[in-house]
């Protein structure tokens, strides 16, 4: 495992079963190379490192969301695997046989996947860990349909954000989440260490972060 600013992202396929090639998926899916899937990892550290900036994911499944990517490089023997809802469910299968990650439910997980405008009481239902345990918070990738550092027509919700890897206050522009998502994870993080730490992917493959470290304040 890797940890930064408290948060902890797992290993790029770090205890996958010796790596071993496994036959491509339904749409295409199917193992990445070592280099594919360190490549996701940095972008993801980097965004967990400097939370609310934008970082582009280079290595996502043409067919699929690119959200999909983040657990398909991070996902491995030790990191139980979990759909947020109906709508992942046989993606995220496919996944956890991709990966040999164990299938499991949101609420045993350690990566979750959405790819549907997640509800905030299943965000609320995301294993958050312990003060003794925080490692056990899950890491939510969750599809949106846009990032921004500037609000547009379409915007959802704007969020300042301050904390660690935060220089003053940034702000950080969503479209596919709702105000009561960010307030559902905000609920789950108020007893850091426990938390959990959200990746957003967005449909052009923008990626950034909301670790658990991070305060989320919704502007509108």
């Amino acid at each position: 495992m890797s940890t930064t600013a408290s948060t902890t992202v797992p290993t790029a396929g770090s205890s996958r079963a010796a790596d071993v090639p496994r036959p491509a998926g339904r749409g295409g899916l199917s193992a990445v190379s070592p280099a594919q899937a360190q490549r996701t990892f940095r972008a993801t550290l980097e965004a967990m490192a400097r939370p609310g900036t934008l970082h582009r994911l280079l290595d996502v499944p043409g067919s699929h969301p690119p959200v999909s990517a983040v657990p398909l490089a991070l996902a491995d023997l030790m990191s139980p695997l979990a759909p947020l809802g109906p709508a992942e469910k046989d993606l995220t299968a496919e996944l956890a046989r991709i990966t040999g990650a164990p299938l499991t439910a949101p609420a045993e997980a350690r990566i979750v996947l959405g790819t549907a405008a997640p509800a905030a009481s299943a965000v609320h239902a995301l294993p958050a860990g312990s003060a003794w345990e925080p490692e056990r918070g899950a890491l939510l990738a969750q599809h949106v349909v846009g990032l921004g550092t500037e609000p547009c027509e379409t915007t959802d919700v704007v969020l300042r954000l301050a904390g660690p890897g935060v220089d003053g206050i940034r702000h950080l522009a969503v479209t596919g989440i709702d105000a009561d998502v960010v307030d559902a994870r905000n609920l789950r993080c108020a007893a850091f260490p426990a938390g959990v730490d959200l990746v957003l992917v967005a449909a052009d493959a923008t990626v950034a972060a909301l670790p658990r470290t991070t305060r989320i304040e919704v502007l509108r």
